[in-house]
């Protein structure tokens, strides 16, 4: 189980007593393996306030490896939730900011989704815990879902592989960086 709490101070502090009090929900329930990914720098902060019951490991430069090998995630929304779909890592993604920011952002939000899997799938793939959706007992819940029914992880599974096919074979940044010196190189002919 791999957990993956965000990077930033501010995403820290407002995710991971979340995240510490779902996983001790999820160790009551199933004896569970947590594998907490850190970014750099960060290991060590990462090591406190885990209940003494939750079995917990915290990596650094791992994340790759600790996804590829995780029954279910819980990832921090953002650039994460794309590399753990193509891990092929069932995942549940949170996200909280601070309550000033939600009123701001809310009339400007146009989206029935958040998160990058499930707009570039166009439906809901993964679920999507943000504000108040992101309580521990949701974390809980839908982990333990992951954890305990085959057909659901298997059903996520085969969602993110539709992801990975929308997303297209390795290589986007070369055939992206091949297509714009196309362009350029087709607007200097039309410039002389």
């Amino acid at each position: 189980m791999t957990i993956l709490p965000g990077s930033r101070d501010s995403e820290l502090a407002r995710h991971l007593p979340v995240l510490q009090e779902a996983s001790a929900k999820i160790q009551a329930e199933t004896p569970v393996q947590f594998v907490v990914a850190a970014a750099p720098g960060r290991a060590e902060s990462l090591k406190q306030g885990w209940s003494k019951n939750v079995k917990v490991r915290v990596v650094e430069g791992q994340t790759y490896d600790a996804l590829a090998h995780a029954d279910a995630s819980i990832v921090s929304s953002g650039t994460a939730t794309v590399e753990a779909a193509l891990l092929d890592a069932p995942m549940v993604v949170v996200y909280r900011v601070s309550p000033l920011t939600a009123i701001l952002a809310m009339p400007l939000v146009r989206t029935t989704h958040f998160i990058m899997v499930n707009l570039i799938a166009g439906r809901e793939v993964v679920p999507e815990l943000i504000q108040g959706d992101f309580t521990p007992t949701r974390v809980a819940t839908h982990i333990l879902h992951l954890l305990r029914d085959p057909a659901a992880s298997a059903g996520m599974r085969a969602q993110l592989a539709q992801v990975r096919r929308r997303l297209g074979p390795p290589g986007a940044v070369e055939r992206a960086a091949e297509a714009i010196n196309a362009l350029l190189v087709m607007s200097s002919g039309n410039a002389s």
